[in-house]
């Protein structure tokens, strides 16, 4: 699709289901290490601690990923005037208020960083998962909002790509001066 239409990326259901699995073999691993605690060293014993600290983690973690798995919406909509990230914000970032596009990784998890500028950084309303996440972030040394690379049905480079293909063109657009 050219520069002028929308490109839609969704979440991959199989890549989604992994993921649930996941979440879901660590509930019971914290399930057997709580009750092995338990049983061997009583109602106090940090083992237990543990088992219930990773359960209910890792179970939080099951249900997002279940919401994630059955939510229709588009992850990401790349649209000829701007970002659409709903996990981000339910407003579209115009082309010409990112500033710059960052790959990360970290800890193997593969993200963009879109840098933006100041003034559109703070009249961006965030969405109440983004607004968790910032303060966390900030202490990683990551600038502005991510897009998080794990379950989309596209490598996240080749989302990187997209993304600065339409910011380049937006940017060499040329514009109408009014007198």
């Amino acid at each position: 699709m050219g520069l002028n239409g929308t490109i839609n990326i969704r979440r991959s259901p199989a890549k989604m289901a992994l993921l649930i699995a996941g979440a879901l073999a660590f509930v019971v691993i914290g399930i057997w290490i709580g009750h092995m605690g338990y049983v061997e060293e009583g109602a106090g014993s940090f083992r237990l601690f543990i088992g219930i600290l990773s359960v209910v983690f890792f179970g939080f973690c099951g249900v997002v990923g279940l919401i994630k798995l059955f939510d229709r919406r588009d992850a990401i909509s790349i649209r000829p005037d701007g970002l659409l990230v709903p996990d981000i914000s339910p407003s579209v970032i115009r082309w010409t208020d990112i500033e710059a596009v960052r790959l990360l990784e970290i800890k193997r998890q593969r993200m963009i960083e879109l840098v933006l500028d100041p003034e559109a950084s703070r009249r961006l309303p965030r969405s109440r998962f983004a607004r968790m996440l910032e303060n966390a972030n900030r202490s990683l040394g990551i600038q502005g909002p991510c897009i998080a690379g794990t379950g989309l049905d596209r490598p996240v480079e080749e989302v990187a790509r997209l993304i600065v293909e339409r910011i380049d063109a937006a940017r060499s657009a040329p514009s109408i001066e009014e007198p």
